[in-house]
């Protein structure tokens, strides 16, 4: 079997074939380059600060909430008073109208009758219903519901009904209805 030759001619490059072979190996090395290595690099780099632009983002929220955390356990304390257990519901009218006869008797509202109403009872809490009658001149009255819907028990004016004593001048004939609730 014979042998087959193969030969490759020499090519002869100029000056200037060289510089443009030379220039394209260039090029398209930069390519592979830029394919194999630098565009994943780049791609990397991006997620990576991706990542840490929603760290930093986080940081920040969780710093806030540490900065108002002294504020927020100042809150708590303040508010603890209004957090009170729950004892038999009987107790807790009786507390409950005891509460509001020493606040009309600190505003001098006169011939205060209470009623207590049937409420309404929940798995979370209970709702109590007062009917309130007195009397007394406009600026008791305003302590008065003032001292109410400020006290601890969290009470509330649902229904307000005024009206002029005739007898007396300057005296109200008022009529409130209360609620207040209690957390189970």
């Amino acid at each position: 079997m014979k042998k087959l030759k193969f030969s490759i001619p020499k090519i002869k490059w100029g000056r200037r074939e060289k510089i443009l072979g030379t220039a394209c190996a260039a090029m398209i090395s930069l390519v592979f380059m830029d394919r194999l290595a630098i565009t994943p690099w780049l791609q990397r780099m991006e997620y990576l600060r991706e990542n840490l632009d929603s760290l930093e983002q986080t940081l920040l929220t969780e710093q806030r909430l540490l900065a108002r955390e002294k504020m927020v356990r100042d809150h708590l304390e303040r508010f603890k008073k209004y957090l009170v257990p729950v004892s038999d519901p009987g107790l807790q009218m009786a507390t409950f109208l005891k509460e509001i006869q020493k606040l009309a008797d600190e505003h001098q509202i006169a011939s205060l009758e209470i009623k207590p109403q049937e409420g309404e009872v929940n798995d979370l809490f209970q709702i109590y219903i007062f009917d309130l009658q007195g009397e007394g001149d406009f600026r008791q009255w305003i302590r008065f519901v003032h001292a109410i819907e400020s006290s601890p028990s969290l009470f509330q004016v649902e229904r307000a009904r005024v009206g002029v004593k005739e007898k007396q001048e300057g005296v109200l004939d008022i009529t409130l209805r209360l609620t207040a609730i209690s957390f189970r």
